[in-house]
């Protein structure tokens, strides 16, 4: 629920659907956002953060230089499929952005974003574009069943 749920990302390939992730509303006043966009980049020339199925996880490699004051995921549909070479080869139509404060933090938010991307009724959601309400509802029932 820190972040939020945004359709319709603007971009026709994953540099341009970077930079506009970096201008979504809910992300901390005080981020560098062209900072961001150039974290985001460049943790993209290590390895492509698809995770297959059309879903990737773009995430600084240093979640440290942001400089959050609390962990914020940011998912978000995008208006058209873009590549980002993942293994799968299959183009990426949801992303979740991932920033947070600490290091710690960030390992957390992933660990629970990849336990969650199992549930096959979330990645049904997902490739839905299910309504806002509906998402946050299943992710919830999903964190409390996993306690």
């Amino acid at each position: 629920e820190q972040g939020g749920i945004f359709y319709g990302v603007p971009g026709a390939n994953r540099d341009e659907v970077l930079s506009a992730v970096t201008q979504l509303p809910g992300i901390s006043k005080g981020v560098d956002r062209q900072l961001l966009h150039q974290l985001l980049v460049a943790r993209e020339a290590l390895a492509s953060t698809s995770v297959g199925d059309g879903i990737a996880i773009p995430h600084p490699r240093d979640p440290v230089v942001v400089h959050v004051d609390q962990p914020a995921a940011f998912l978000c549909f995008l208006e058209r499929p873009v590549d980002f070479g993942a293994l799968d080869g299959r183009p990426v139509r949801v992303l979740c952005m991932l920033l947070s404060p600490s290091v710690r933090d960030h390992l957390q938010m992933l660990a629970k974003l990849a336990a969650a991307l199992h549930d096959e009724t979330l990645k049904e959601l997902l490739r839905a574009a299910a309504p806002r309400e509906v998402i946050l509802n299943h992710l919830r029932a999903v964190e409390s069943e996993r306690g």
